[in-house]
């Protein structure tokens, strides 16, 4: 009966304990998550990967450059079916990544290169929304960094 009672305590104490620890494993997890789709969507662009990217954004997805021009999903799938779009390279690295429930604030500094072209780096800002059990991109904002060591803190 004692270890009953015992039991009984030790579970009701605990199980404040248990969910804050289960909660930060699930945070930890949907930051993974993200990093791995944020890195998906980066790697789309550099493949030239329309099906991917097709996968990848929301059907009101919106790129908005440093320029203020503004892309919508169409626009980059049909830049990138026609050979308008193209990297040799795009690498990510600085990434922090925020997660609210069903949506993610990715912030990251990228160095890319057109082919035949100068190396350039930006500075990124993506919304990721959670839709149907799937991370998939939002809203994309880009400002070009005048130099490699420019990190915005």
């Amino acid at each position: 009966m004692k270890r009953a009672v015992v039991t009984a305590i030790f579970i009701l104490l605990a199980s404040p304990f248990l969910a804050i620890c289960q909660t930060k494993s699930s945070d930890t997890n949907k930051d993974l998550e993200v990093r791995r789709v944020d890195g998906e969507f980066h790697k789309a662009f550099r493949l030239e990967d329309a099906s991917a990217l097709e996968r990848l954004l929301t059907e009101k997805f919106i790129w908005t450059h440093s320029t203020g021009n503004i892309q919508t999903k169409a626009t980059i799938l049909a830049n990138i079916k026609s050979g308008k779009m193209q990297y040799e390279s795009v690498e990510t690295d600085d990434v922090d990544v925020s997660v609210y429930k069903n949506a993610a604030v990715v912030n990251g500094r990228s160095t890319r290169r057109y082919p035949g072209k100068d190396i350039f780096w930006i500075r990124y800002t993506a919304f990721y929304i959670k839709e149907k059990g799937k991370w998939r991109a939002a809203a994309f904002h880009s400002s070009h960094l005048p130099d490699a060591n420019t990190t915005g803190k």
